[in-house]
């Protein structure tokens, strides 16, 4: 028969109550290091290719030092096999301005100062400028090429906003670029034509089988040059979605005649969602910024239900912004609080 060894009495039990407490400060103790080891020696570091401070790159651009991000993305140009990092700024003594960084080590390479208002994003357009505009303003287009600056009037009763996001189709015969945006009970999708001369505009009020538009955030769209993802948030029931449509034509079908987005669409996906509301979509997957106990970047497969490819750790107390090249190939990171813009290999 098994002894059973009971512990009895005032000292055993201080020998029971001091072992627990070891035992804690042991515990705390890990976490608290992996916690100073994540905010103070952040994993991305390793996987940096090029790490600039902010004011170093506003001085370079002679800009304020107190200019802020507004955007911040890669912008693959296929006419002359160039990638250009795209930075959008906004002073507050100053009018805002765009800067192009060179892809591989962050360094200046021109700035346009002294522009009008502009969007949330920047896109390659249908002629193959790198554009942007604000809500009633000019368009802002700047030549890969030559490096020179176009502001003028599309003279359209729709003129594009860059609120949210969009795409375009170049170089293809037949030119066009398409804007999308989230309004308070429909999606909208605009579509432009040559040198952003308005074509049309669709409105959707409803998503999957009737599902009101809006309950919905607008989180990515993007084109593979095939087929055409879209990610999206339900507010109400916490669930993310990525619908696929391999071909345009279903994509606009489903703005033009369709019951509700999604009618036409190849697959209807699943997808975790955080509160922030942090996602993007690449050649490499949908990637999801968590903001639970410990902060990180997600990766999902675009063609298996749910699916979770890998994570990658992020600051505990980071603030800023994140964003991938279309082919997944490399990643942005602007931390706030350090005031620095780092140029990172994947870590898949």
């Amino acid at each position: 028969m098994m002894k059973q060894i009971l512990f009895k009495g005032r000292h055993c039990k201080n020998y029971v109550l001091a072992g627990f407490l070891i035992l804690s400060l042991i515990i705390f103790g890990i976490v608290s290091c992996e916690l100073f080891k994540e905010d103070y020696f952040p994993a991305y570091v390793s996987q940096a290719q090029a790490v600039k401070d902010l004011t170093s790159i506003t001085k370079a651009a002679g800009l304020s030092a107190s200019a802020t991000v507004g955007f911040l993305q890669f912008i693959p140009v296929p006419a002359i096999q160039k990638t250009y990092i795209v930075l959008g700024l906004h002073q507050i003594s100053g009018p805002p301005a765009i800067v192009l960084l060179d892809s591989s080590d962050l360094s200046v390479i021109k700035a346009f100062t002294k522009l009008p208002a502009i969007g949330k994003f920047a896109m390659l357009d249908m002629n193959g400028y790198i554009a942007t505009a604000y809500e009633d303003q000019h368009v802002i287009r700047i030549d890969p090429v030559a490096l020179t600056l176009n502001v003028f009037d599309p003279g359209t009763n729709n003129p594009p906003y860059f609120s949210q996001t969009g795409f375009s189709l170049y170089p293809l015969p037949a030119t066009a670029a398409y804007l999308c945006e989230m309004r308070e009970n429909d999606i909208a999708l605009s579509i432009y034509n040559d040198n952003w001369s308005f074509s049309i505009l669709y409105a959707q009020g409803a998503f999957f089988d009737n599902q009101p538009a809006s309950q919905f955030s607008l989180l990515d769209l993007y084109y593979d040059g095939t087929r055409i993802y879209m990610a999206l948030n339900n507010r109400y029931t916490k669930k993310g979605y990525i619908l696929r449509w391999d071909v345009l034509a279903q994509f606009t079908i489903d703005f033009i005649s369709a019951k509700y987005i999604g009618e036409n669409a190849q697959q209807i996906l699943e997808v975790p969602v955080s509160k922030e509301e942090g996602a993007c979509i690449t050649s490499a997957g949908y990637i999801v910024q968590f903001n639970d106990d410990r902060k990180g970047l997600g990766r999902f497969a675009l063609d298996r239900d749910n699916t979770e490819l890998d994570r990658f750790p992020l600051p505990n107390e980071f603030r800023g912004r994140i964003s991938f090249a279309p082919d997944g190939s490399r990643w942005l990171l602007y931390d706030e609080q350090k005031g620095t813009i780092a140029l990172l290999r994947p870590w898949w």
